[in-house]
């Protein structure tokens, strides 16, 4: 299983039309595989959205877009809108629960992490020492490493009713030793964290 994520930068106040484009031709698009989660920036970059999308493997990916590009119904026509276009691929570790519909949260909290070449290995081990007790705090609905797109580089995705319950689960899980993993000098060497909002017609809310 591959997961793609794409995230797009949208021209100022072109937020709500995008994601009303977006809902109306989900349906075309749906008809040739299920969309994983689609959210919006809250905080981080403004402007911002990010649809995820699993596939088989690159193959399935490929032919799959082929297809949906020849529906009349998709993509959504928001090209006037856009400013960038990124895409990204990545493997889901498994030790985590893949990425599946349901409701979560108001907030999602997206942290990407940079690790040195050769330790994203050690990193996931790490994770999988301390990930048990953590999600006894709070779910993680996603945590992947990447295979296209920027190298070394491991995304997880936090659901928070509120970001005042975020901070009390982040504080009382470090307080009681059991967050974050340790890899020691293989930790990570950058962090960007953003926050998302769940799109009305997003499996993942």
């Amino acid at each position: 299983m591959i997961y793609e994520f794409r995230t797009y930068t949208l021209k100022v106040g072109s937020l709500n039309p995008v994601l009303d484009l977006f809902e109306k031709s989900m349906p075309a698009r749906e008809k040739y595989s299920d969309l994983g989660a689609f959210f919006y920036s809250e905080f981080g970059r403004a402007n911002q959205i990010l649809h995820i999308w699993p596939f088989e493997d690159l193959n399935q990916r490929a032919q799959i877009r082929a297809d949906s590009h020849n529906d009349p119904d998709w993509p959504p026509k928001i090209a006037d809108h856009l400013l960038d276009m990124e895409s990204e691929v990545f493997i889901p570790a498994d030790f985590v629960e893949p990425l599946k519909p349901g409701v979560y949260g108001n907030f999602y909290e997206i942290r990407s992490y940079d690790y040195r070449p050769a330790t994203i290995p050690a990193g996931l081990k790490a994770w999988a020492e301390r990930i048990d007790e953590r999600v006894k705090r709070s779910p993680c609905v996603g945590l992947f490493y990447s295979d296209f797109g920027r190298l070394n580089k491991l995304v997880h995705i936090w659901p928070y009713d509120s970001l005042e319950q975020r901070a009390e689960i982040r504080a009382k899980a470090e307080a009681d030793g059991i967050w974050p993993p340790n890899s020691g000098d293989k930790r990570p060497i950058t962090q960007d964290v953003a926050i998302w909002r769940p799109a009305a017609f997003s499996p993942v809310k």
